[in-house]
């Protein structure tokens, strides 16, 4: 059940409002939210609707155009996606359906409470001094309206003596920029590439790789590198970074990276977390360092077919594909194995669980909030990465109920 009361209010109120529910989406959104508590929908549809026979799914699985032969007055399309205002205007050309996020529909208290204090908090704009700072915040990705400046904004508060950097993209409307631009520091604005890449990986690189070459400019030493639409709460991360290194006991502060528990992919490997990452510059640098990526595929497709080995040997997903020119760029082979995936995150990063961090997905937030125990068991947690620090790998490995040269991420096999 969903962690908070209110929660399931909503939920329950959707079902009991009569409305037929129809779900778009079948990927890891889907399996993630219905596991967590199932709606009873009459059907699934996704734009990739070909191939799903013995997929597994609970429900049988059609293209959207199926939603012409439904009642709008009578139907709520219940979006499972992190695209989902992609899907909300794909939903409204065919017709005058109600239509919700999955992400949100699920949002627990503690969620909504703090993506509610973020929107309340007043931008006012920020007191600029020549660079002084060792610390620096780099904000990348799209401006979005209705909160990015109250995030900004935020970021002035709890981090008043860190310098702060936005980096996003010159098409970007005048009047957005206007909004943000007394909140920050910096504004690097850069045009898009021309292949953007699957999941937009390659947009993350441009913003990413120009947004360090400014912190760069401004001497900036310590870099917390954190997306647009996500906010951190932990006023002292920093300090958190710094004692969490030093624990480590390696002496190797320029080398790690700290990262939160959730997208830090266990059985996938080389997938560390890229929603918010802490380190020197010189480490972000040397991740961020990658040449763009040409392919274009279906993910989820990918994923259904492929075994976890696989998706990151063969870098499949963005995580994968930066996690594994990260490991290129320190001359470190990658073998694909389970145990050289776990080494990877022993020795190059400090794995942190999401409330360290304060962690709030302004679009999504159900997906970083307190996961079914399956779930959990799918990402890398403090107490695990714990673990890596001193335990015999190998043995783990050996001990693993999943064999990643098996399963595929729908089916994992023991």
């Amino acid at each position: 059940m969903p962690s908070t009361p209110n929660a399931g209010k909503r939920l329950l109120e959707l079902v009991a409002s009569g409305v037929d529910l129809v779900g778009w989406g079948t990927g890891g959104v889907f399996e993630l939210l219905h596991a967590y508590l199932p709606l009873p929908l009459k059907y699934l549809v996704d734009n990739r609707s070909i191939g799903f026979e013995g997929a597994g799914l609970p429900f049988d699985v059609f293209s959207p155009d199926r939603l012409l032969g439904e009642d709008p007055a009578s139907t709520c399309v219940v979006v499972y996606s992190t695209f989902w205002r992609d899907i909300e205007q794909q939903v409204k050309a065919m017709g005058p359906f109600r239509c919700v996020s999955a992400t949100q529909l699920y949002a627990d208290d503690v969620s909504v409470g703090r993506i509610e204090t973020l929107l309340g908090t007043t931008p006012l704009p920020r007191e600029r001094y020549p660079v002084r700072a060792e610390s620096g915040i780099l904000v990348q990705g799209p401006i979005e309206a209705g909160y990015t400046a109250q995030v900004l904004a935020s970021y002035g508060q709890r981090f008043p003596q860190a310098h702060l950097v936005l980096s996003t993209w010159d098409d970007t409307a005048p009047a957005l920029v206007r909004e943000v631009e007394t909140l920050v520091d910096e504004i690097v604005l850069s045009p898009l590439p021309s292949v953007r890449g699957v999941q937009n990986r390659n947009c993350q690189l441009v913003s990413m790789q120009r947004g360090l070459d400014a912190c760069e400019r401004s001497g900036l030493r310590s870099i917390m590198k954190v997306r647009t639409d996500i906010a951190v709460l932990n006023h002292e991360l920093f300090d958190i970074f710094k004692n969490a290194v030093l624990a480590a006991g390696d002496g190797a502060a320029r080398n790690r990276i700290m990262i939160p528990q959730s997208f830090t992919r266990k059985y996938i490997p080389y997938h560390p977390s890229d929603l918010v990452q802490i380190g020197s510059l010189e480490a972000l640098q040397r991740f961020w360092r990658q040449e763009p990526d040409p392919r274009d595929f279906d993910m989820v497709d990918v994923m259904r077919q492929s075994t976890l080995d696989l998706l990151g040997r063969e870098r499949v997903c963005a995580e994968s594909y930066f996690g594994v020119g990260h490991r290129r760029n320190l001359a470190e082979a990658c073998d694909g194995t389970l145990a050289d995936a776990w080494r990877y995150l022993r020795d190059r990063f400090v794995v942190m669980d999401n409330d360290t961090f304060g962690l709030v997905w302004m679009k999504h937030p159900a997906l970083l909030q307190n996961l079914p125990l399956e779930q959990q068991r799918q990402t890398v947690d403090h107490a695990f990465w714990r673990l890596l620090q001193d335990a015999d790998i190998d043995q783990l490995v050996r001990l693993s109920p999943i064999r990643i040269d098996r399963g595929t991420w729908y089916h994992h096999a023991p």
